[in-house]
């Protein structure tokens, strides 16, 4: 299974330099981030203290990852300053969104999973303490941490019945998971599922995300300048929208449905094509968030299109509603970035993984839907004053109650770290 698992990598290796070459721009910034990374890397390290302060390693394979281990990130940093902080990613969406973050001492893309990159890395930054967040599990580094006694914690983590170590095929990588010096998993279930196999050092901490949208909604940016466009009104958010979020949202104000509301459109992927589009679409109707300045008269315009990174979680504390995407593609975007804030929240089906969006369904304070028909529906119901309330209340409530993650994960950090 070994030999499996290193073609696997070095096929992914080969499929990426094929995508690069043909133009594909996230495989050409995922090949030159990793380019002379042994040089680069000894460089950078010149300029730290390696020999005084300790190193701990964080590793997010994306932004939705990195936004989990935030919070464990400034912790350390808070409560631990004379630590040096690595930080890691295996994506290019991760890694050219915050190679600037102010609170690492180094950030860098993961050299591939090889035996010898693992072993050269590892010398290279001599961490006293690795965090690996929520999904990644990459065999050789698991292997060299192992191999040099420093301890590596999962954090945030979340298991599933359907993964691969829980196959009667998946054996060699359900023992790569004893490679793991601690688990913080986000529920009862995941701690279940692995203590059934033979996996016992595993704690329940919650999730961190809670701990981030409400730390961010406790101290949240305002923009005072947008008041005459919202105006006291009620404000629909499409957040992340892909393709069928658009689709919906044309439909909602083309049927009167939002004929009451400000409308905030945040694409998922943010484009001059895309942004025109919507110009196109209604004409004299929109303004970017980034002219928000230059407006003379925004209480006469009905629509704003989000054209940042970065803005949409704090633009959530306007919202009545929320048309959350990804839900018809790879998965639903954050939701708790909308409910810290009281928001009920709608998205598609794709939703299954996210314990978050069946808890908050289960409250009706969030909503599936499938097709148009189903929307209309939610919107019938939220058009309900007092249960619009309800909804509200209880998404609020959800996520203050589902904080603390990262007081028990740091705990468990500082512990390492301290150890001789």
């Amino acid at each position: 299974m070994k030999l499996l698992y290193n073609v696997t990598v070095r096929a992914y290796r080969a499929a990426i330099s094929a995508a690069a070459i043909a133009g594909k721009e996230k495989a050409q910034q995922w090949l030159a981030g990793r380019e002379n990374w042994r040089s680069k890397l000894k460089a950078d390290l010149s300029k730290l203290d390696l020999t005084d302060k300790k190193t701990i390693w964080f590793h997010c394979a994306s932004l939705g990852e990195f936004e989990q281990g935030r919070p464990l990130i400034e912790s350390v940093r808070k409560e631990s300053p004379d630590v040096n902080i690595v930080l890691t990613f295996f994506s290019p969406s991760g890694y050219e969104n915050k190679k600037n973050y102010s609170h690492a001492d180094l950030i860098l893309y993961l050299p591939l999973d090889t035996r010898k990159n693992a072993r050269d890395f590892l010398d290279l930054i001599k961490p006293k303490v690795a965090v690996f967040v929520k999904y990644e599990f990459w065999y050789h580094y698991m292997r060299a941490l192992n191999d040099r006694d420093i301890p590596l914690i999962l954090a945030s983590a979340i298991f599933r019945d359907e993964q691969l170590f829980f196959k009667s095929y998946g054996k060699w990588y359900l023992k790569s998971l004893q490679l793991v010096d601690q688990f913080y998993v986000q529920s009862d279930k995941s701690k279940e599922l692995l203590t059934s196999h033979g996996i016992k050092n595993v704690e329940v901490s919650g999730d961190t995300r809670f701990d981030r949208v409400w730390q961010l909604s406790q101290k949240v940016k305002t923009f005072n300048e947008l008041d005459p466009f919202f105006e006291d009104q009620k404000v629909f958010i499409a957040g992340s929208s892909w393709e069928k979020e658009d689709e919906f949202t044309e439909k909602l104000i083309d049927d009167g449905l939002l004929n009451d509301f400000k409308i905030v459109i945040a694409p998922h992927e943010i484009t001059e094509s895309k942004i025109k589009g919507y110009e196109k679409k209604w004409p004299n109707q929109t303004f970017r968030f980034t002219d928000r300045d230059k407006i003379r008269d925004l209480k006469s315009k009905r629509i704003m299109i989000v054209d940042t990174i970065g803005h949409l979680s704090a633009l959530y504390q306007y919202a009545t509603i929320a048309l959350i995407g990804g839900g018809f593609t790879t998965g639903i975007h954050n939701i708790l970035e909308a409910a810290t804030y009281g928001v009920p929240t709608i998205f598609g089906p794709n939703n299954e993984r996210f314990q978050e969006a069946q808890d908050l369904m289960k409250q009706e304070a969030a909503f599936e839907v499938k097709v148009f028909s189903d929307l209309t529906k939610v919107f019938n119901i939220l058009s309900d004053e007092s249960r619009l309330q309800k909804a509200s209340l209880k998404a609020k409530n959800y996520v203050s109650k589902n904080t603390g993650a990262v007081d028990v994960i740091y705990a468990g950090i500082k512990k390492r770290l301290l150890a001789e």
